[in-house]
């Protein structure tokens, strides 16, 4: 061996020594497994310390919890014991009758109410009549009140049937999904304008309304007046739209013109006499007097300067202005009839013009409501060069002005030749009928049969 070899190996004791293949492999799974049980230890440690922590944590707002839980029920208390205290004090220097009194016992079958006091008895008590003769009142005006609502109700719906019914005509054989609202009511307008020139105004369509039933295959058709319902059944099998042949006739509600007419008087007539016997009943007590009956606003006006001898003379003309009239006054309320009175023989409407009610019309609203609008639409108006005037008037002095006049007595002596006046101006004819006149039997002064007259 040179010199530089055994320079280069290190001496036997400072070797380290030799290690077989096995022994390394058990060292370095040794080795692993220390490491792994710091890592878990350590890992254990931070758990600890955080489960430490938290309940560190929880703990502190526990103990806050309980101290703010324990202030406000310190601070519950003593409001309760301050609440108790001013209604002790109160009850002492108060009135003992009105408020809560509070519960006097602790039994659960104690009735909370039972100390209740209500504090708006007092109001209530001094709205309450006391005398009998009030309390009769009051529930008199009640049962009026009630009776006057419904004989309203029963009025306007008898106007309406012999209005709407009268003005509706039934469309059938539609084409369903394609007829529309629009192509009836044009169809209906444009035929009517025709067929009734004097009426086709501007802003005045002869269809006011149009329901088509949601399959299309059938409408309803609501018409100015009842003319054009009853002429649009001339149209029946008539016309086509759409290449369908419609079916035009009455609806199923339709009712006769005259009963529906004689219907609505009739509601209108029970509804005016009741209430000029409201008014008279209330002038009976005393809560209404002659001059405050003058100024009172009622459901009844009296229209001056529309009416003329020409009008009442002529039939078509009286028809057309009764047709005017109602037409103005319907826009502004319910109008429940108008009235014109005519004198039995046209011819005399010159002569008798100005004396009693010729040459008024008068007007009867379903409310008030409506004649106080027609009133101040209509009065101070020009019509025909005559001012219009038109004045409220009381239900009894309505149903008088529209009364018709009390027909003359036959004169019986001027209708039989030769009648001789009897007593009592009882003409006296003798032998009338073939029976001879017979002398009075006058009996003896001593006879027990009273004489015959």
């Amino acid at each position: 061996m040179s010199e530089g070899d055994a320079r280069a190996v290190p001496p036997a004791e400072e070797q380290p020594p030799m290690v077989a293949d096995g022994q390394q492999a058990d060292l370095d799974k040794r080795a692993r497994s220390k490491s792994k049980e710091r890592r878990r230890s350590r890992s254990r440690d931070r758990k600890e310390r955080r489960r430490s922590r938290s309940r560190d944590r929880r703990r502190s707002r526990d103990k806050d919890r309980r101290r703010r839980s324990r202030s406000r029920d310190r601070g519950s208390r003593r409001s309760r014991s301050r609440d108790r205290r001013r209604r002790s004090r109160s009850r002492s220097r108060g009135d003992p009758g009105y408020g809560y009194q509070g519960r006097v016992g602790r039994g659960r079958d104690i009735d909370p109410t039972i100390n209740f006091h209500d504090p708006f008895a007092a109001l209530r008590s001094a709205n309450q009549a006391t005398d009998p003769t009030e309390i009769a009142r009051q529930m008199q005006e009640q049962q009026l009140r009630a009776r006057q609502l419904v004989l309203q109700q029963q009025a306007a719906s008898a106007v309406a049937a012999a209005s709407k019914t009268q003005r509706e005509v039934y469309v059938g054989n539609l084409t369903a999904g394609l007829v529309t609202a629009d192509m009836l009511k044009q169809l209906f307008n444009s035929t009517m304008a025709a067929a009734f020139p004097d009426m086709a105004k501007p802003g005045y369509d002869p269809v006011v309304n149009v329901s088509v039933h949601t399959e299309g295959r059938y409408a309803f058709v609501e018409l100015r007046t009842a003319d054009m319902a009853s002429a649009s059944l001339q149209l029946n099998g008539q016309v086509q739209l759409l290449g369908a042949t419609l079916s035009i006739g009455r609806p199923s509600g339709y009712v006769d013109p005259g009963k529906a007419a004689a219907a609505a008087t009739v509601a209108a007539e029970a509804l005016a006499k009741f209430q000029a016997e409201s008014q008279a009943l209330r002038r009976q007590n005393g809560q209404l007097t002659d001059e405050q009956m003058k100024d009172e606003e009622t459901n009844y006006i009296q229209i001056e300067g529309m009416i003329t001898a020409d009008v009442l003379a002529d039939d078509q003309e009286y028809a057309d202005v009764l047709a005017d009239i109602h037409e103005e006054c319907s826009k502004h309320g319910t109008v429940l009839r108008v009235v014109v009175p005519r004198p039995p023989v046209p011819a005399d409407a010159a002569a008798l013009m100005g004396t009693g009610s010729y040459g008024r019309a008068y007007v009867q609203f379903l409310d008030l409501e409506g004649s106080k609008q027609a009133r101040a639409a209509i009065h101070g108006r020009m019509f025909a060069g005559s001012t219009v005037q038109a004045v409220f008037m009381q239900p009894q002095e309505f149903m008088d002005a529209i009364a018709p006049p009390p027909a003359p007595l036959p004169d019986l002596a001027a209708a039989l030749p030769g009648a001789v006046p009897g007593v009592l101006g009882v003409p006296v004819v003798p032998g009338v009928l073939g029976v001879p006149m017979m002398p009075a039997v006058v009996p003896a002064e001593d006879s027990a049969v009273p004489p015959v007259v």
